[in-house]
């Protein structure tokens, strides 16, 4: 598809059919942005709205694909056009997914790195108080939670894609909004499941604690039982600045 001219079309069949931009974002689920900017040739549909649009705006998917409307004649023409350009971009992905596996690897590397460092740096440390501010089951709480709440609601390629788009274009203004989403909600979830976590740990100390423990082991396990909403702390500001910059690219 062609930005510029397809954008324009949709933008003309809006205007026979006499919708404004938020009518029709809010009948297919999307931000008005996302319109406006198909129209300026500034981004195009999603493969999951291309149908759901052209029945809005009563046209075929070969005439959204063309950028125009379609005679008889014209039809078969340009529906193998089409095809042909869809599996160029087809192949254009597959070269593009190599990429993705490369920068999926070495994130899952940095993650490891990240888990694991502290052990080796509290084990080459005497001082016994590092130790305990490294716990891996409040680690994998604070990882584990916000995986399964993406997953759960659909986003969890979204997430992933949120950090292809720092380095690499979004192949559409609806993938990047839908990374700034994903990402959203990895923030509020870590927060939620640390604070959670957290306060079940230390109501469960409260009870099971022994009347006689000295202030310094009240201390110590406070600090641990706080460990996972610390982790996710440290996580959410990590997340941010992710956020913050595919924001700046939706904009």
């Amino acid at each position: 598809m062609e930005a510029k001219k397809t954008g324009a079309f949709i933008a003309a069949r809006r205007k026979e059919l006499q919708m404004t931009q938020r009518q029709l974002s809010e009948e297919l689920g999307i931000s008005d942005k996302t319109v406006s900017k198909w129209e300026t040739g500034n981004g195009l549909p999603d493969m999951a709205i291309i149908l759901p649009l052209c029945q809005l705006l009563e046209i075929n998917v070969n005439e959204l694909l063309s950028g125009e409307r379609l005679t008889q004649d014209a039809y078969h023409r340009k529906a193998e056009e089409n095809m042909m350009n869809l599996m160029q971009d087809y192949e254009n992905e597959k070269k593009g997914a190599a990429r993705q596996i490369a920068v999926a690897a070495a994130w899952s590397v940095a993650l490891i790195v990240i888990m694991f460092l502290p052990v080796g740096v509290s084990g080459m440390l005497e001082d016994e108080m590092l130790r305990n501010y490294y716990d891996l089951p409040s680690l994998m709480e604070v990882i584990l939670v916000p995986a399964v709440c993406l997953g759960l609601a659909g986003h969890l390629k979204d997430f992933a894609n949120g950090f292809r788009y720092l380095f690499w274009e979004a192949d559409n203004e609806q993938k990047l909004e839908n990374a700034v989403k994903a990402v959203s909600m990895a923030i509020k979830s870590m927060l939620a499941s640390g604070a959670f976590f957290s306060v079940l740990s230390m109501v469960y100390l409260m009870f099971t604690l022994n009347a006689v423990a000295s202030v310094q082991i009240l201390g110590i396990n406070l600090a641990v039982a706080s460990l996972t909403l610390l982790y996710s702390i440290l996580g959410a500001l990590l997340l941010i600045p992710v956020k913050g910059r595919l924001e700046r690219k939706v904009k």
